[in-house]
């Protein structure tokens, strides 16, 4: 997906995902609502399309805008970057956002991702994140969730307090 392509273009990621899952009903928004893990199937559409949401903005290029606030970052003129972005550009650019897994530092943040970025992923019963890894992507294309390697120690060491 290139920079001008859209989700619903005819080689768009809800086509992609459509022809994966091409028994399931789904609308864009609902790719997007949390009602997507009310059931292992859904669950599984969301992971295929995050995957390929993740691949293509891995693929997207900056855009004059980020250039701009790259410079202005580099001159010491930027306050502090909004962006609604997932694709973490900014980042790759050299400006980091707060946060990325250690809370949010307000003076010295420059780039705020105000709904986060695809590059961290976080378990949804820990809430323990992670960079994101190419093999968890393959699995999340495949409609699967690795499993949460916080939540793995925790059980084992609590297996190992039981005599298991």
């Amino acid at each position: 997906m290139t920079n001008k392509q859209d989700f619903r273009s005819a080689d768009g990621l809800y086509s992609l995902v459509k022809s994966r899952y091409p028994d399931a009903f789904f609308t864009g928004k609902d790719l997007f609502s949390s009602g997507l893990f009310s059931n292992p199937s859904t669950t599984s559409i969301f992971y295929t399309f995050i995957a390929e949401l993740y691949l293509s903005c891995q693929a997207a290029k900056p855009t004059r805008t980020h250039h701009l606030i790259q410079k202005l970052e580099s001159k010491g003129k930027l306050l502090r970057s909004y962006t609604q972005n997932v694709d973490g550009l900014e980042r790759r650019m050299g400006l980091e956002s707060g946060g990325r897994g250690q809370g949010f530092k307000k003076r010295s943040t420059r780039n705020v991702e105000l709904h986060g970025d695809l590059g961290r992923v976080r378990c949804v019963l820990c809430m323990k994140d992670y960079e994101a890894s190419l093999e968890w992507v393959g699995m999340f294309r495949d409609g699967l969730a690795p499993d949460c390697p916080a939540c793995i120690e925790r059980s084992e060491s609590a297996g190992s307090s039981f005599g298991c």
